[in-house]
C-alpha cells in the first residue's frame, strides 16, 4: 500500500505538479503564430494551457486578423465549416484530426478593416489523452500557427 502514494507523487512530479495543489508546470514550447497569407495572419489557441487527464472537452479558438493597412476579405474557412485541425503528442503521433463538414456556404465574405479580427471555435469532446505535451495545428488550408497544451 505504501508503494501507491509514492507512485502517484512520482507521476505528479514528472508532470510538473505538486501533490499538495496539483498545479501543472508551465514549461511548454513557445506557441507560433501562422505565417501571413495575403493580408491575413492566423493564430490558434486552446482554451487552457493545462488539462486534467480525462478532460471532457477542449476548445480551440482560431483567429484571423487583417495585418495589412487596407480592408481585406475575411477567410471563408472560419465561417463555413471551420478549419481542419490536428492534435499530436510530443512523439509526433496524431491523436485527433478534424476535417470540416461539407456545408453549403453562401459566398458572404466579411470585410475586415486593418487590425480587425474574426474567429471561430472548434470543440473537441471527450479527449482521452495520456499525460504529456500536445500540439495543435492546421492540417489543411492556411497556416494557423501552432499551439501547445499539457495534460497532467
Amino acid at each position: 500500500m505504501r508503494l501507491l502514494p509514492a507512485l502517484v507523487a512520482l507521476l505528479l512530479a514528472a508532470c510538473g505538479a505538486t501533490t499538495g495543489d496539483l498545479v501543472c508546470s508551465d514549461q511548454l514550447p513557445a506557441d507560433r503564430v501562422g505565417s501571413t497569407s495575403g493580408c491575413l495572419g492566423y493564430r490558434i489557441l486552446p482554451d487552457a494551457q493545462t488539462y486534467p487527464q480525462g478532460a471532457g472537452a477542449i476548445t480551440f479558438k482560431v483567429t484571423a486578423t487583417n495585418v495589412s493597412t487596407q480592408p481585406c476579405g475575411g477567410p471563408s474557412n472560419l465561417s463555413c465549416g471551420g478549419p481542419s485541425l490536428s492534435v499530436s503528442a510530443a512523439n509526433g503521433r496524431q491523436v485527433w484530426a478534424r476535417t470540416p463538414p461539407i456545408v453549403a456556404c453562401p459566398m458572404l465574405i466579411r470585410l475586415l478593416q486593418p487590425g480587425e479580427s474574426m474567429s471561430t471555435q472548434v470543440i473537441w469532446k471527450s479527449p482521452n489523452l495520456a499525460l504529456g505535451v500536445y500540439r495543435v495545428e492546421a492540417t489543411a488550408g492556411p497556416d494557423l500557427g501552432r499551439s501547445y497544451f499539457l495534460v497532467c
